[in-house]
């Protein structure tokens, strides 16, 4: 997630989607998987630590109140061992008490076969998080479709989760609004 995107017409979608799925009380934990911004063009650094330093992604907590954590912390694949241990620790200390929601928001989505970027979730990274939940809690993993137009991305997103050596233990379902986002989707696997 680049601030650049934060508020943007896919967030309305996918904080609706949190919402409705963390209802009616599962604490969220949202892993923004933060980037720094790619800005083309002839913008100004002024400009842009403008509009940067007045989106705060722990701003969500207006919406959420208590029942969301934030961890904000800037994502680099070369350090993504660090990074989920950090992501692994807060998920053993939310769900102590009950199921919780854990919202990872990279760029793009699960890493495509063999690529790791700064802008995928890495399946590794995924199956040690999958491996921690509790029954009743959900792992909701933003996905935005792939530029190959010849692939059914959300099958082959939702293919690519199954294919983890736990993933026997969720129920897997899609989620997308093609009215206001045409281009992303959202898997949400409750732990059984």
């Amino acid at each position: 997630m680049r601030k650049q995107w934060f508020g943007d017409s896919r967030d309305y979608v996918k904080w609706s989607v949190v919402w409705r799925e963390s209802e009616p009380d599962l604490t969220v934990l949202y892993v923004a998987m933060a980037r720094p911004d790619e800005l083309k063009g002839n913008v100004h650094e002024k400009v842009v630590h403008f509009f940067d330093s007045k989106k705060d992604y722990s701003q969500i907590t207006d919406l959420f109140g208590v029942r969301i954590t934030v961890i904000d912390q800037l994502y680099e694949s070369k350090k993504h061992r660090e990074y989920f241990e950090n992501v692994i620790a807060s998920i053993e200390i939310l769900q102590t008490s009950a199921p919780i929601l854990v919202f990872l928001d990279p760029d793009t989505g699960i890493e495509p076969r063999g690529t790791q970027s700064n802008k995928h979730v890495l399946l590794s990274d995924l199956e040690e998080i999958a491996k921690r939940l509790h029954s009743g809690s959900r792992l909701l993993i933003y996905q935005h479709a792939t530029k190959d137009k010849r692939i059914d991305w959300q099958t082959n997103a939702s293919q690519k989760f199954m294919s983890l050596p736990s993933a026997s233990s969720f129920e897997l379902r899609i989620v997308d609004d093609k009215a206001c986002a045409h281009d992303v989707c959202f898997l949400v696997a409750t732990k059984l």
